[in-house]
C-alpha cells in the first residue's frame, strides 16, 4: 500500500511533486482518511467551483510574489493544522513541465512544516503530468496510470528553522530518488 507506516488519523504536511491540476483530486483520493487543506498559489483559489472548494476546506492561498502577505499565509496553514488540517504543500511551488525529474524545491514548505511541528509526508505522483499537462485545456488521450508513493515520514522536531535548507535538500534527494526509480 502507498500508505505504509504514514500516521493515522493525526494531521501531517504532505508535500508532493506537482505535474498537473489532477494532483490535486489525486491526494483526495490517495488519502481519504486525511482532512487535506492545499496551500496554494491565489490564482487557484479563483478557478469558478474549484477555487471556493479549496477555500471552503481549509485551504490557504499564498501570495508569492508579496513575501510578508506569504508569511501571514503560513502562519493561517499552521493554525489550519492545529485545527486537524493535513496541508498540502506543493515543494515545486508551481506545475513542472520536465517529466525527467523533479524541479527545484522553494522553501515555503518547508518553513511551514518546521512551523507546525507535524511529520512531512513526502508524497511522489508520477502519470499525472503526461495525462493533463501544464498548458493544456483538456485530458490527453491514451491509456495512462497515476502512480501515488507515500514515502517514510520526516521528523520535522529534529530540524531548527536555521537548517530549513539543509531540510529541502534532504526532501528533494529523497523524493527525487524515489520519482526516478518509479
Amino acid at each position: 500500500s502507498a500508505m505504509a507506516g504514514l500516521p493515522q488519523g493525526s494531521p501531517v504536511v504532505f508535500m508532493p511533486n506537482h505535474q498537473s491540476q489532477l494532483d490535486i483530486l489525486t491526494m483526495y483520493l490517495a488519502f481519504p482518511e486525511h482532512q487535506i487543506a492545499y496551500v496554494a498559489k491565489k490564482s487557484l483559489f479563483r478557478i469558478p467551483v474549484f477555487g471556493r472548494a479549496l477555500g471552503v476546506a481549509g485551504g490557504v492561498p499564498i501570495d508569492r510574489a508579496n513575501s510578508r502577505s506569504a508569511m501571514q499565509s503560513i502562519d493561517r496553514a499552521v493554525d489550519n493544522a492545529n485545527k486537524g488540517w493535513s496541508m498540502v504543500v506543493f515543494p515545486e511551488g508551481t506545475r513542472s513541465q520536465d517529466f525527467s525529474q523533479l524541479a527545484d524545491f522553494k522553501i515555503g514548505g518547508v518553513i511551514l512544516a518546521l512551523k507546525c511541528g507535524l511529520p512531512i509526508v513526502p508524497v511522489v505522483i508520477k502519470g499525472a503530468g503526461p495525462l493533463w499537462p501544464r498548458g493544456t485545456m483538456f485530458m490527453q488521450p491514451g491509456q495512462r496510470v497515476i502512480r501515488v508513493k507515500a514515502l517514510a515520514p520526516i521528523d520535522t522536531s529534529a530540524y531548527t528553522l536555521k537548517e530549513r535548507e539543509h531540510l529541502k535538500n534532504e526532501l528533494y534527494q529523497r523524493m527525487n530518488s524515489a520519482y526516478l526509480e518509479m
